[in-house]
């Protein structure tokens, strides 16, 4: 009888740490700034880059922006912080998005160009990034470089 009880227990007790196993599994399947990755893509590729871009006002806005994608693919995710400087009663305001990269492979401008777009989780504001060794340029919504494009330059971050 003692041996039944025991029996019954361990199983009760190994039912629940894998009831628990998968619903940690679960949840973490469920963060969207995971990606899936696929080995036949090379490795997971992590690049952040950095810089203070013209605003109206004068005091600027910092940019830091993280990609993540597989060396062959071209999709991957971005974690983006804009930082108004000086933005609310003289104090930095920072706002954060995420959302989906895609590679475009050539411009009109510039066929051999790689440029990513940028795609929020709430699908606004669209936008541009020509990649250039180890910096990205920001592009108008035409995937363009403006007139004044020094100035929209974010650097890679060693």
């Amino acid at each position: 009888m003692k041996k039944l009880l025991f029996i019954l227990v361990l199983g009760a007790m190994v039912s629940c740490q894998q009831k628990a196993k998968n619903t940690a599994t679960e949840g973490a399947a469920k963060d969207s700034t995971e990606m899936a990755l696929n080995p036949a893509m090379g490795s997971l590729m992590t690049k952040t880059f950095e810089g203070v871009l013209p605003t109206q006002d004068g005091n600027g806005l910092r940019y830091t922006l993280t990609v993540k994608i597989q060396e062959k693919s071209d999709v991957g995710n971005y974690e983006m912080l804009k930082t108004y400087i000086k933005g609310y009663e003289g104090k930095d305001l920072t706002y954060a998005s995420k959302g989906t990269v895609k590679v475009i492979h050539g411009t009109e401008a510039d066929k051999k160009a790689t440029v990513w777009e940028l795609t929020p989780e709430n699908k606004n504001e669209i936008s541009y990034y020509q990649v250039e060794n180890d910096k990205v340029i920001m592009l108008s919504q035409k995937m363009k470089k403006t007139a004044d494009w020094e100035k929209y330059v974010l650097q890679q971050k060693k």
